[in-house]
């Protein structure tokens, strides 16, 4: 698992990068500077780019989640129960961005022009973004101990553990999962190495 997460994180950072580049094509170079063309590919060819690395981008981040959640028909359970803020925002915001740019994408191949529909996508195509680039920064220390192959993940000490919760609570990742009146740490793969889990412990139960 950790490795196929680890492959499918690597190929979203370079579909990101590649229609962040795109679009900065698209939305400074050609329409702000009124360009027709641009390293030999014509406007509406950018545009079949940007529509081809949106698909496979947005088809990338479903396989991201579904390697999270593992079953699709808690997707959007997933999404309402998600403990870090800054995912669930982004969860949402990517959710609006396909929709408007599956629309404008359709529009653009009924009529091959540009509606207002494409130009709110392009807002939120940009806050999707900055939410993006700050949750893998967050996330950094994730991808380097999965390269290096140095793997942290929290160990519970049921001698201790008081199930308070407060550790399913404050995990980002949702590592921890509750099971009868017992606390277990379920999804190591996916621990961020952020060690909340050990500095909110009232009972220091959590190494």
């Amino acid at each position: 698992m950790r490795d196929k997460l680890l492959k499918c994180n690597v190929l979203l950072i370079v579909l990101a990068t590649l229609t962040i580049v795109n679009s900065f094509i698209l939305n400074i170079i050609l329409e702000s500077l009124h360009g027709t063309s641009f390293l030999g590919l014509s406007f509406y060819a950018w545009i079949w780019l940007h529509i081809g690395l949106g698909i496979l981008c947005s088809v990338i981040v479903l396989y991201h989640i579904f390697l999270h959640i593992r079953k699709p028909i808690n997707w959007l359970k997933w999404v309402f129960e998600l403990n870090s803020k800054l995912t669930k925002w982004l969860a949402w915001s990517f959710g609006i961005a396909i929709i408007t740019g599956l629309t404008a994408a359709v529009c653009f191949c009924c009529n091959m022009e540009h509606t207002p529909i494409g130009g709110l996508h392009g807002k939120i195509g940009l806050f999707v973004i900055i939410l993006m680039i700050c949750h893998l920064i967050k996330r950094w220390t994730w991808f380097k101990g999965r390269v290096n192959g140095l793997v942290f993940h929290p160990v519970i000490n049921n001698e201790k553990c008081i199930r308070c919760g407060l550790c399913t609570k404050r995990c980002p990742a949702q590592v921890f999962e509750k099971q009868g009146n017992k606390i277990i740490v379920n999804r190591t793969e996916y621990c961020l190495q952020c060690k909340k889990c050990v500095a909110h412990c009232p009972k220091n139960a959590i190494s």
